[in-house]
C-alpha cells in the first residue's frame, strides 16, 4: 500500500509539474519482482533450508505424539489409582504438546518471513545498482502498473545480476 501511495505521488509530480521537468530525459523501466525472487538461487537454498527445518520440527512434534499414544497403551493395563496417575501425565504431555505445536508454528513462519525479507532486500539493492549505474530516472514494480511496454521491463537483466553476484 506504502509503494502504491509512493508511485501515485510520483506519478502526479510527473503529470503536473512537467514543464519543470522537461529539460530532464526520463529513463523508466520495470521489474516482476515477484520472478526476480522465485528465480533467485538464494530462495531456492533458502526454501531447501526451511522445508528442512519443517520437517525436523514435524518430526519432533511426532515422537511426543507417539509418547502419548505409548502411555495411553500402558494406562489401559493398569490398576485404577496407577491408571488415573497416568492419565494425569497423559494430559500433561498432551498440553505439552499444543505448545510445542503452537511454539514451532511461530518460529517457522519467523523464521520464513525473515528470509524473505533478506532476500527481497537484496533484491532491491540490485534493482538500485541497476538504476543508478544505468542513469534510470524511475524503476517501477510490474505490478503497481496498470499498463507496461514489454520494452521497459529489466527482470531478466535483474535475474542474471543476482545470480551473478552469489557466485
Amino acid at each position: 500500500m506504502k509503494r502504491l501511495l509512493v508511485f501515485f505521488f510520483v506519478f502526479s509530480i510527473f503529470c503536473f509539474c512537467g514543464r519543470a521537468f522537461s529539460a530532464e530525459q526520463f529513463k523508466f523501466a520495470y521489474v516482476d519482482i515477484e520472478r526476480v525472487f522465485n528465480e533467485y538461487k538464494e530462495t531456492k537454498v533458502a526454501q531447501e533450508k526451511f522445508e528442512q527445518e519443517e520437517k525436523k520440527r514435524e518430526a519432533e512434534l511426532r515422537n511426543l505424539t507417539d509418547e502419548i499414544r505409548d502411555l495411553q497403551k500402558e494406562a489401559e493395563l493398569l490398576k485404577e489409582k496407577e491408571k488415573q496417575e497416568k492419565e494425569n501425565l497423559i494430559l500433561q504431555k498432551i498440553a505439552e504438546l499444543r505448545k510445542a505445536r503452537v511454539k514451532a508454528e511461530q518460529e517457522l513462519i519467523a523464521m520464513k518471513n525473515k528470509m524473505n525479507i533478506e532476500i527481497i532486500q537484496k533484491i532491491e539493492a540490485v534493482v538500485k545498482e541497476k538504476g543508478e549505474k544505468e542513469g534510470y530516472t524511475f524503476i517501477f514494480q510490474d505490478r503497481a502498473m496498470l499498463y507496461k511496454k514489454p520494452g521497459f521491463d529489466i527482470t531478466p537483466d535483474i535475474i542474471e545480476m543476482i545470480n551473478k553476484k552469489e557466485e
